[in-house]
């Protein structure tokens, strides 16, 4: 799972905008559900498949069980990547979210065209 969070770095003196973006990848999670003197700990892990160990069973798990997991997270691993950004020009992620909207609006607008057209 990637979560992509800003890190600005800024020159002293004149602040010219963001100098870096940090894009940070989730790997594993550790939960614990219990009290202060009495609970249990899961891990799960993203490494080439998504794994849910708990004690001595380790089974295959989706995004959604680690998230939506009952027991809230405890601590969550992530390894940090660098993305190269420069302050006047839009980051590639966000010119990608751009486009896919642009094309999901343009996708409804031809199915509402079609449905208009049986009509």
């Amino acid at each position: 799972m990637k979560v992509s969070l800003w890190f600005l770095i800024s020159q002293v003196g004149s602040y010219r905008g963001p100098e870096a973006l940090y894009d940070y990848e989730l790997f594993a999670v550790i939960n614990y559900d219990g009290q202060i003197d009495n609970g249990h700990y899961t891990s799960f892990t993203c490494f080439q498949d998504m794994c849910h160990y708990d004690d001595d069973k380790v089974t295959p798990a989706m995004l959604t069980n680690m998230l939506g997991t009952s027991a809230p997270i405890y601590i969550a691993f992530y390894v940090k990547t660098w993305l190269e950004y420069k302050p006047y020009i839009t980051p590639s992620c966000v010119l990608t979210r751009e486009s896919e909207t642009k094309q999901a609006k343009e996708h409804e607008r031809e199915v509402e065209d079609e449905l208009f057209a049986t009509v």
